[in-house]
């Protein structure tokens, strides 16, 4: 392949992620679960792509801190999440444990 040809293919891909997102994601907005950052109304979106893919626009997510692995009951895979995944996982009543 060409190097016009990878950026064509390189495009295409991140063209289809972000369709998927804008049309079969589920979004939750979630008010800061901090004490200060709660009282001056912060608020974070956290974004369901699938059925075991979250994304969050914390901080803790962006930088990669303060993430814990967690396992789905009956799942096989493990992935990070923020304080924020945990509580829509909790709220939506969906059983988990912490991996350490």
């Amino acid at each position: 392949m060409s190097d016009k040809e990878d950026l064509e293919f390189v495009l295409t891909q991140e063209l289809s992620k972000k369709l998927w997102k804008k049309l079969f994601a589920v979004e939750y907005i979630v008010t800061s679960l901090d004490y200060w950052r709660k009282k001056q109304g912060k608020k974070y979106t956290v974004l369901q792509t699938g059925d075991e893919d979250f994304e969050c626009d914390c901080e803790s997510w962006y930088y990669g801190s303060g993430l814990v692995r967690i396992q789905l009951e009956g799942g096989t895979s493990r992935f990070l999440t923020c304080k924020h995944m945990r509580f829509v996982l909790k709220e939506k009543k969906i059983s988990f444990r912490k991996i350490w």
